[in-house]
C-alpha cells in the first residue's frame, strides 16, 4: 500500500516533469514557470509528501517504542552478495527489514518487491526515526533533570552530615 502511493506520486511528479517540458518544447522554451511550480514537481518526483501539520487530522501520540526498539531491532555493518545488483565492495551500516518488522511503528517502512525481496523506504523510516530522536530528546532531559535534583539531595545530606560532625564551639570534650 505505502509502495503503491509512493510509486503514484512519483509517476504523477514524473508525468508533470514531462508534461512541463513538453510545453518548453511546444512553445520554444518560452514557457514561464513559477519556483514553486519547480518544487512542487520536484517534490512529487522524489516522493515527498506534504507534512504540514495543517492538512493532517492527528490519531494521538505514538506509542513509545524505546524498549522495543533496543530489544528487536539491531545496528549492522553488512555488504550486498554478488549479483544482487549492489556493489559488493561497499559496506553499510543499519537495520535489516526482517528487524523492522518486528516492531509495530516501524513496519510501515518495509515493503515487498517484485522479486519477493524486503525492501526499506528510507524516507518512511527517517519519520519514524526522528519521532524516535524526540522520544529518546524528551527521556535524555528528564534525566538530566533527575540527575540533577538527586546530586543536589547529595550535597545537602553531605553538609548536614559535615555540620552534624563538627563539634560545637563551646562544647566541653572533655
Amino acid at each position: 500500500m505505502a509502495a503503491n502511493k509512493i510509486i503514484g506520486a512519483i509517476v504523477k511528479g514524473a508525468g508533470n516533469t514531462m508534461q512541463y517540458f513538453g510545453e518548453q518544447a511546444q512553445s520554444g522554451g518560452q514557457k514561464k514557470v513559477t519556483p514553486e511550480e519547480v518544487q512542487k514537481g520536484a517534490s512529487e518526483f522524489a516522493g515527498m509528501f506534504a507534512s504540514d501539520d495543517r492538512i493532517k487530522e492527528k490519531d494521538g501520540e505514538a506509542p513509545d517504542l524505546v524498549a522495543e526498539v533496543a530489544e528487536k531491532i539491531r545496528n549492522y555493518l553488512y555488504h550486498y552478495k554478488p549479483g544482487t545488483g549492489e556493489d559488493p565492495s561497499i559496506e553499510y551500516s543499519g537495520p535489516m527489514a526482517q528487524d523492522l518488522l518486528k516492531v509495530e511503528g516501524y513496519r510501515s517502512a518495509v515493503f515487498q518487491d517484485e522479486r519477493g525481496m524486503l525492501q526499506v523506504d528510507t524516507g518512511r523510516l527517517a519519520l519514524v526515526n526522528a519521532g524516535m530522536i524526540a522520544d529518546l530528546s524528551q527521556r535524555v532531559v528528564l534525566l538530566e533533570e533527575l540527575l540533577k535534583s538527586a546530586f543536589e539531595a547529595l550535597e545537602q545530606i553531605e553538609t548536614i552530615g559535615e555540620q552534624s560532625l563538627e563539634a560545637p564551639p563551646d562544647a566541653d570534650l572533655a
